[in-house]
């Protein structure tokens, strides 16, 4: 019988402001080690039992996944906006995202045509990476949706990932239109695929529907119809409705999700 998922904590973390829990963020590069490292054979740079880079800094947003009842990192995630330069820079470098970095040449494990165009340069477009959990698919849908749900907060329009072409699969049931932004392309730690995709959750504090560019009225988007909420408005499920079938589903994020205390129906946008 397959162990039941974890009831998860999700934090979403910057510096200064929750430096009293940048103990996670230990925690998550130390598990980025373990995995990609130690069992996965990744090419990467580790220190102390940790996995970082130069995209590893105080300007970094991370999402960091908790099982709250034993307090273990289970997954996480790196934020980044695209305007902002990584103070981490080696001479005249000048790093700013991965993506952007890898199409400028400054990356030698990623080839430029990792995007066909240049990446942005934009206040409301993110770019996430080292998406990781340890455990079920659970967990990295629980990391996605606390994404979202964070860009949705901060205005972003657009979020860039970088991953497995698996990982744009697992976007593509979650209800979300990727869309590629370059071929799949390879290295020693694996195969790679650059893609974007619009931020189109809802804004849970003031209860506003889903955003959907115009241009995107015409596609078959997996819009959020309803929420299943706990008592302290952790979402414990969402339903999505796709735009041209009319077919809804239904993701459960939380263990015993389905004992929510409320659902909330949100208006077609």
């Amino acid at each position: 019988m397959r162990a039941p998922a974890p009831a998860l904590n999700l934090h979403v973390l910057t510096f200064p402001e929750d430096a009293d829990r940048w103990n996670l963020v230990g925690s998550y590069l130390r598990l980025r080690k373990d995995v990609f490292i130690d069992q996965m054979n990744w090419s990467l740079h580790a220190h102390a039992a940790s996995e970082f880079e130069q995209y590893d800094h105080f300007g970094t947003t991370y999402v960091i996944a908790e099982d709250s009842s034993t307090g273990e990192v289970v997954g996480g995630a790196r934020l980044l906006r695209t305007d902002q330069t990584s103070p981490r820079g080696s001479g005249r470098i000048s790093y700013s995202y991965m993506i952007r970095d890898a199409h400028r040449g400054l990356l030698d494990d990623l080839p430029i045509d990792i995007s066909r165009e240049e990446p942005p340069v934009d206040r409301r477009t993110w770019e996430l990476t080292r998406l990781i959990s340890r455990g079920t698919a659970h967990v990295a849908a629980a990391i996605l949706t606390k994404v979202q749900n964070f860009l949705a907060e901060v205005d972003a329009e657009r979020c860039l990932f970088l991953g497995p072409k698996a990982f744009m699969r697992m976007a593509s049931r979650m209800g979300f239109e990727p869309v590629p932004l370059g071929k799949v392309v390879g290295n020693g730690s694996g195969r790679y695929l650059a893609f974007a995709c619009d931020v189109l959750r809802p804004d849970l504090a003031h209860g506003a529907p889903t955003k959907m560019p115009a241009v995107a009225r015409d596609l078959n988007i997996g819009l959020v119809r309803q929420l299943y909420l706990a008592e302290d408005a952790t979402i414990l499920g969402t339903t999505y409705e796709w735009t041209q079938s009319g077919k809804r589903v239904t993701v459960w994020h939380e263990a015993g999700a389905k004992a929510a205390a409320r659902v909330v129906d949100l208006p077609t946008p």
